[in-house]
């Protein structure tokens, strides 16, 4: 009508603008990220691996030290070996019910070929040991998605533990008095592994990241299904002929390409006026690049031969049990999202972000740019 005034946008218009500006600004908060580091978990998500055996009052711990990890301690200034001994000592506390163990003995090598280093300390607890406490926050204020493999056993065969465990910056202490009755079966090491995979893949924020885009335009449910089944088929095939040894290929080639998987779908998403009806075919290529980045958690830990399909199944299972959690949480909050006409503006930026995010991710991994 003649004369009238303009009515400002309102309701969705004004969720529209918003969500623009929101996403436009994360894309850029993104780019400013300050430097993390290079590998997929940005808090690193690493894992040492513990053998502690016992002999009468005497603990010997080996503690084997991942790569990735000696570069963050060499990058925090833990490099001589009495800085090393003063970092580990200050973290690492072992006693039985009435006597604190001291430490008698402390041996770094050189490091191995693969870039590992094995600690060897020896502890001497007065008396037998008969009621273990292990209390551990040995790496947590360097990565704090640090986990440790613990495994008890006896002296004469340190591959075959009485007991083992996984330890986090939340759960640090380990006592046998408290796994007497239960880790001598073998749900208990079914357990620890399944475990370790749910850890690993709640903590991958690249693969959460890549769950994400593939799903963000998914049309329905039958269709997110078909996604996350053919991820999970391709990546189970590579995690299981890598860790068997059928395939190998370097952590500095996997993790970057991991990261480039992330910049096509999400600029896929942006680009394109329709997303491929058969996008499980494209999930399933990159779900075997995803799965060479799954192995190196379980190539970390120490398993005997006899345990080698079971903690491969175990881990498997648990990195499934991880990503159902991440898809239906994501699932239900796209399905709320779906009823608003703003929605998908708000998804393609979205996906400019993730893809942002995913190019950093590379040149970290690559060039150590950013």
């Amino acid at each position: 009508m003649a004369g009238s005034k303009a009515m400002a946008p309102t309701g969705p218009f004004m969720a529209a603008a918003f969500f623009r500006r929101f996403a436009a600004l994360l894309a850029f908060s993104c780019a400013l990220f300050p430097a993390s580091p290079s590998y997929s978990h940005d808090s690193i998500g690493s894992v040492s691996n513990v053998i502690a055996t016992v002999r009468g009052s005497r603990l010997d711990y080996f503690l084997n030290v991942p790569s990735i990890m000696r570069v963050a301690m060499e990058q925090v200034g833990l490099i001589e070996e009495k800085r090393i001994t003063q970092y580990i000592t200050s973290r690492l506390h072992v006693s039985t019910s009435s006597h604190e163990c001291q430490i008698i003995s402390f041996d770094a090598p050189a490091p191995q070929p693969s870039g590992n280093f094995i600690i060897h300390l020896v502890f001497d607890c007065h008396e037998p040991i008969n009621d273990l406490r292990l209390s551990s926050a040995l790496f947590y204020d360097i990565d704090q998605k640090h986990i440790q493999f613990f495994r008890l056993a006896g002296y004469s065969n340190p591959r075959e533990p009485i007991s083992e465990t996984i330890l986090t910056q939340s759960n640090h202490l380990f006592k046998t008095s408290d796994v007497r009755s239960s880790v001598f079966s073998i749900f208990s090491k079914v357990y620890s592994y399944f475990q370790l995979g749910v850890q690993h893949i709640l903590g991958g924020y690249d693969h959460i990241l890549f769950l994400l885009c593939v799903i963000l335009f998914a049309p329905s449910l039958i269709e997110t299904i078909k996604i996350v089944t053919s991820f999970t088929v391709a990546h189970s095939v590579t995690l299981g002929l890598a860790y068997m040894g059928v395939i190998s290929l370097s952590t500095n080639i996997v993790e970057p390409l991991i990261a480039l998987t992330i910049v096509y779908v999400a600029f896929e998403n942006y680009f394109s006026k329709s997303i491929p009806g058969k996008r499980w075919l494209l999930v399933l290529f990159f779900g075997l690049i995803h799965g060479l980045g799954f192995v190196d958690v379980l190539k970390g830990v120490t398993v005997s031969k006899n345990e080698l399909l079971l903690a491969l199944f175990s881990f498997n299972a648990g990195i499934e049990a991880g990503q159902v959690i991440i898809v239906v949480f994501f699932f239900a909050i796209l399905t709320y999202l779906r009823r608003y006409s703003w929605t998908p503006v708000f998804l393609r930026w979205s996906s400019v972000t993730m893809g942002l995010t995913g190019m950093i991710w590379f040149l970290q991994r690559t060039i150590g740019y950013l």
